[in-house]
């Protein structure tokens, strides 16, 4: 669409079309946008809508946008909070800790100050939110005992971030 930029820690702008249908006499496209840094919703808002029109116009299609962006997140990394998780993970399964971007953090961006900590384990294929979602044992025992930890540890903290 040409509206592509990417994010050195991030990655890039992503558009994945997730539900297409008829609706009545229109075609319904939902389409999940993971927006990294660089840019503002409403920019990148206006910048689809733009590209769509000049589609839209050329093809002599009628459209309708409902465009709904949510901002990206990003945490200090020598904050508290992150810090704090990092050490949780490196102790608990002896491997190197290190921030890593994520898609999700749906329920994070609604606190303050929070950060999605949804332990994956480094080398190991993602199994989660497929049709065939599944989890390890062994990476469920180390996902409580890094989720008791974090609560213990976090709940110890003079401040958040």
């Amino acid at each position: 669409m040409g509206v592509g930029y990417s994010d050195d820690f991030m990655g890039p702008l992503t558009m994945s079309p997730n539900l297409i249908r008829e609706r009545g006499r229109q075609l319904e496209v939902i389409t999940n946008v993971r927006m990294p840094r660089g840019s503002t919703p409403e920019a990148l808002r206006e910048k689809i809508a733009k590209r769509i029109r000049g589609w839209a116009a050329t093809s002599h299609v009628t459209v309708e946008i409902d465009h709904e962006q949510g901002n990206w997140m990003a945490r200090d990394p020598k904050g508290a909070w992150l810090s704090t998780l990092l050490n949780i993970f490196g102790d608990t399964t002896g491997l190197e800790a290190k921030p890593v971007p994520t898609a999700g953090s749906t329920t994070a961006k609604l606190l303050p100050n929070a950060i999605n900590f949804g332990p994956a384990m480094p080398g190991k294929k993602y199994t989660a939110h497929n049709a065939n979602e599944y989890k390890e044992v062994s990476d469920l025992d180390l996902d409580m005992q890094m989720f008791t930890e974090m609560l213990v540890r976090i709940g110890n903290l003079d401040r958040m971030q």
